[in-house]
């Protein structure tokens, strides 16, 4: 007899937790935007923990640390935040129940990090033109690498910004090449750009990941109008880019500004 299978067509954690609860699940997967929202609805349910949940593992993007702490108070210690990527091998490291639980208790000094190596994997920072030390390329070596993406020493660039602790903790500072990372989906901002600025009514775009509490990183587009254009610039230039672009690389925030040197870094 196979297992029963649940498809949703958007993330709603209150089915979810129904669901959890119905078949005593054990262990799933959020990215940190569903992991948020299931600690609401299990505080909105008054159940105290999610029914037979034992581990809630989670990953691709940044949560910030007073949404994982409540999370880590409200779901029990359960969360297992994973790192990895596809050329370098998944899970390359991984901060754990532990690690959470000295996180909530203020007791750690680890917050922001994504964890520890996992056994096997030797990672390192390589140096960068444009960042300062501690920060650089990481690099993983391990067996899970592509060979094809490997230097003759088997170390892979990951084309991440990060830095190592002295307790071997690792840190994230996004992506070197400005890829925006949603959580569920990777967006490379100057295809986005290219469609904004094609339109008649902009003049300049600049497109980045800025932080979101339910995807980790929002495409956010800044834009400077054409002399022209409509008075709310925004709405138009979303609803113009249903046409160009799937709806996951369309800007959920379009910001209008006099010049793009105004926008801070």
């Amino acid at each position: 007899m196979g297992l029963p299978q649940i498809i949703l067509p958007r993330f709603d954690a209150a089915t979810v937790l129904e669901a959890a609860l119905r078949y005593r699940a054990t262990a799933t997967f959020f990215v940190p935007g569903m992991v948020t929202r299931l600690a609401d609805a299990v505080a909105s349910a008054s159940l105290g923990r999610a029914s037979t949940l034992r581990r809630i593992i989670y990953g691709g993007a940044p949560i910030a640390a007073d949404d994982l702490n409540r999370a880590t108070e409200i779901l029990g210690p359960v969360l297992v935040q994973v790192y990895g990527r596809f050329e370098g091998g998944w899970p390359l490291a991984i901060l754990s129940i532990a690690d959470h639980q000295e996180l909530a208790a203020g007791r750690s000094l680890h917050a922001g990090s994504c964890g520890r190596p996992i056994p096997q994997t030797e990672l390192r920072i390589r140096p960068t033109p444009a960042h300062d030390p501690p920060w650089g390329e990481l690099c993983v070596r391990n067996a899970m690498v592509v060979t094809d993406w490997a230097d003759p020493d088997g170390w892979c660039g990951l084309g991440d910004l990060a830095r190592l602790d002295d307790d071997g903790y690792l840190y994230l500072g996004g992506r070197l090449d400005g890829m925006i990372n949603t959580g569920s989906y990777h967006v490379y901002p100057q295809e986005v750009q290219d469609a904004i600025t094609a339109l008649p009514y902009v003049q300049a775009a600049l497109v980045r990941g800025e932080d979101d509490p339910i995807w980790g990183q929002a495409v956010t587009a800044y834009v400077v109008p054409a002399p022209r254009a409509p008075e709310e610039p925004g709405q138009v230039i979303r609803e113009a880019l249903k046409h160009r672009l799937a709806p996951y690389k369309i800007p959920k925030r379009v910001i209008a500004v006099a010049r793009l040197e105004d926008v801070e870094p």
